[in-house]
């Protein structure tokens, strides 16, 4: 019996090498990875100690190879240490066919809130009116940015873009309190992207621009496909995507586009 045994596991043995050395070595992979969903939710839960449920993931780009190969995966989670907030995560498999690296916006999201208060705070030190401030996060983070407190991770580089969008100063009274503001929020260590705006007029009439601004929560102006495709820009500042490399873009606009 333990002789069958033992060539019963030679031939296993064997017949999993050999699948590895070809091209049906993915197929073992595949079935025998964790799956990346659990991989992502035991990820976040491990790195920011709280307990996340999966709410939704897909598999690369929907192709059969992507399907097949299961290179890259990017799922929503939802925290229970922060009810409300919906975290993104993405495991893309690594060389060896086996394992996960992960980049996720845990930390930007759960702090975009506390952020969102003191844009809005210092924004009233500087301008005048009827005006809105909307804080979007920008990418993710790899599994080199460690977890951190608000006070450590929220004076960053690149962490969010802040969007003022104003209706009753003029232009250069805009811009001049934008660049005040940008100034004295940089100085506290908020290294963003800022942006100003107000209404293009020749999309869309100021009244119903702050109509539809006041009727769509923060999460429809963030991903783009609410107010602001009817904004005009007055003045944007890029930073780099590396801190030091080079100098942040800058641009005013004034003219009616």
């Amino acid at each position: 019996m333990k002789a069958i045994m033992r060539k019963t596991v030679y031939i296993v043995t064997a017949i999993v090498g050999a699948l590895a050395l070809t091209g049906c070595g993915n197929f073992l992979q595949y079935h025998l990875r964790q799956a990346p969903d659990e991989a992502m939710e035991e990820y976040l839960e491990k790195k920011y100690d709280d307990d996340v449920t999966c709410i939704g993931w897909s598999t690369g780009d929907g192709s059969l190879i992507a399907y097949w190969n299961q290179s890259g995966s990017n799922g929503e989670f939802i925290s229970k240490k922060y009810p409300g907030v919906t975290i993104s995560c993405g495991a893309h498999v690594k060389e060896d066919g086996w394992s996960y690296e992960f980049n996720e916006d845990y930390q930007k999201q759960v702090y975009r809130a506390g952020v969102q208060t003191m844009m809005e705070d210092l924004a009233r030190n500087y301008f005048e009116g009827d005006y809105w401030v909307v804080v979007e996060t920008i990418g993710g983070d790899d599994e080199t940015v460690d977890a951190m407190s608000f006070e450590e991770y929220v004076r960053g580089y690149r962490l969010y873009s802040v969007r003022i969008l104003t209706e009753e100063m003029s232009d250069e009274d805009a811009i001049e309190a934008m660049q005040k503001y940008m100034a004295d929020a940089q100085s506290q260590g908020f290294q963003y992207h800022y942006l100003l705006g107000r209404a293009n007029t020749n999309i869309i009439s100021k009244d119903r621009y702050y109509e539809r601004l006041m009727a769509e929560d923060y999460d429809v102006l963030r991903k783009g496909n609410g107010i602001e495709s009817y904004t005009k820009w007055l003045y944007i500042y890029t930073l780099p995507l590396t801190e030091g490399k080079s100098e942040p873009e800058i641009y005013i606009i004034t003219e009616e586009k």
